[in-house]
């Protein structure tokens, strides 16, 4: 399979340099007319692709905020779930822990990542300043 190599988009590219047209379309097997030209697979146009990344789980407290996202990268749009912001980062105070997704796109397709916020909400048993023993 020499369609998923790294230097596929590399070889088409050349082809299309060379004025060999826009469509790969041939005559059929039995034909002798010569191949009319070579299209730039979509995936070879697309550089670069959309890239989410929501970065990493994290915890805060009660009454906290956090800041989801990384930085935006170029040609991307960015949509979250849930909130609906259309930014790379966002920045977030749930009252219980929440996933957040957020989905870029480009031209050249979408991709999706998420984090969680999880909040303590201080209810877990713990040690107390306050033992006497």
């Amino acid at each position: 399979d020499n369609f998923g190599g790294a230097d596929v988009c590399d070889i088409w590219e050349a082809f299309a340099a060379f004025g060999l047209g826009t469509d790969a379309v041939s005559g059929g097997s039995g034909s002798t007319s010569p191949t009319n030209g070579f299209a730039i697979p979509l995936a070879c146009q697309c550089d670069p692709a959309p890239i989410a990344n929501a970065g990493p789980d994290v915890t805060i407290c009660l009454g906290d905020s956090a800041t989801v996202g990384t930085p935006a990268q170029p040609f991307n749009s960015y949509s979250w779930s849930p909130g609906g912001q259309t930014t790379a980062q966002i920045t977030v105070s749930p009252a219980v822990t929440t996933t957040y997704t957020v989905t870029a796109t480009t031209t050249c397709g979408s991709d999706s990542d998420s984090a969680t916020v999880f909040v303590d909400d201080g209810s877990s048993p713990g040690l107390s300043e306050d033992f006497e023993g």
